[in-house]
């Protein structure tokens, strides 16, 4: 796969911009998968690729450091994949600049995250508050972004999530990009949210600090 093998129709037929996205067109292989295009608007990114493996086209969305894809844009062909885009993606690039706040199922309105009224600070260590429960977004799974740390440098991160089918709340850990659980977090309510997050957040983070700059250390050896 490479980029001459594609349409030209294909490419012109995406829009240069939309909703503050920019488009980029790509000539790059990454980890088994062709790249043709991105939309970017600061730290959120669409990526059109195509699956060495499955010999699919699909688009990942990225929301800080976490990637993830979309599996209404799953592609056997070309054609096919230009005609998801030209359905589906302007209303995902709308959403992906913006919140799912709007358009909460009426289960996840009962939870009252958006309404949460916790003073979380805007930075700890070179972490810096990216998304909060007012501005949670959906992702896969039934699962909902709902706090974001993040420091872009060491492409390393927190993130608490809300999981609708389990009715709970669980934080994933990024250090350079590679992912852990942190059990520290697990909670089913708010108020035990809270709590946890008064106990425990700081200290987390300053852990994660500790442990990339003992990494960055090492290489420098």
């Amino acid at each position: 796969m490479n980029v001459e093998s594609i349409p030209q129709n294909f490419f012109e037929n995406l829009p240069i911009e939309s909703h503050g996205f920019k488009l980029e067109i790509l000539n790059s292989e990454s980890e088994k998968r062709f790249n043709l295009f991105r939309y970017r608007l600061n730290h959120r990114e669409a990526l059109g690729f195509f699956n060495e493996e499955t010999k699919e086209f699909n688009l990942q969305l990225s929301i800080d450091l976490l990637d993830f894809c979309d599996i209404r844009f799953i592609a056997g062909n070309i054609d096919r994949f230009a005609e998801n885009l030209k359905n589906f993606l302007p209303d995902e690039l709308k959403r992906l600049g913006s919140s799912d706040v709007e358009n909460l199922s009426e289960l996840v309105r009962e939870k009252k995250i958006t309404e949460w009224n916790f003073d979380l600070p805007a930075r700890i260590e070179n972490f810096t508050l990216e998304i909060q429960p007012r501005d949670l977004f959906e992702i896969p799974n039934g699962s909902y972004l709902i706090i974001d740390y993040c420091d872009f440098e060491s492409e390393s991160s927190l993130s608490i999530i809300y999981n609708l089918f389990r009715d709970e709340f669980f934080c994933e850990e990024r250090i350079h990009r590679n992912p852990d659980i942190n059990y520290e977090f697990e909670s089913t309510s708010l108020d035990e949210l809270q709590s946890k997050l008064e106990e425990h957040l700081v200290e987390s983070i300053t852990a994660m600090r500790q442990q990339i700059s003992a990494m960055e250390g090492d290489l420098q050896l």
